[in-house]
């Protein structure tokens, strides 16, 4: 398996991708974020990473750049959305693209990362709830809001509320 940036070329099997791996309720849905934060020209800091494996894209993540309302010191950015092929989930490869994006983004001087995802899968990358930054909207299930300091840290003290890429600030996203 290989993980890189995804290209132009990659964007109909991103799609399909997330297609396949959202259930059918939330699956365009998602698959239009995804297509839309991959293609993004407004934000060359967006980073969208592939899996591919002999020649098939089987997982896709992308990281957006946030700002933290009173903390204009603090760099971070959200992981949303995360897909993986069905047929190749629950090997490993969620884990990896989120830790290439977490080596990437670090290098990049980013201090922290939010995710709103499932506690249980995520806490195994790092995220916790530990901490006092807010999402932009309340939330149905507040322990899904989730963060993973890239420096140590980096969040002690730091208070406010996100806010992210215009394309994930609809309400129905959250």
């Amino acid at each position: 398996m290989n993980i890189r940036e995804s290209l132009n070329s990659d964007l109909e099997s991103i799609r399909n991708l997330h297609l396949e791996a959202f259930g059918e309720e939330e699956n365009e849905e998602v698959s239009k974020l995804a297509l839309d934060l991959a293609s993004d020209s407004d934000s060359s800091s967006i980073l969208s990473l592939v899996a591919v494996e002999e020649g098939a894209v089987i997982g896709h993540v992308v990281f957006s750049p946030i700002s933290i309302s009173n903390n204009d010191n603090l760099s971070g950015f959200i992981l949303a959305p995360l897909a993986v092929s069905p047929s190749e989930q629950k090997q490993g490869v969620g884990s990896k693209l989120i830790q290439f994006g977490f080596d990437t983004l670090a290098k990049n001087d980013v201090d922290a990362v939010f995710v709103l995802g499932d506690p249980n899968y995520y806490s195994r990358s790092g995220f916790h709830t530990d901490h006092d930054v807010n999402p932009p909207y309340s939330l149905p299930y507040p322990e899904a809001w989730q963060a993973k300091e890239l420096k140590v840290g980096a969040l002690q003290g730091v208070s406010g509320t996100v806010e992210c890429v215009s394309v994930l600030m609809p309400p129905e996203l959250w």
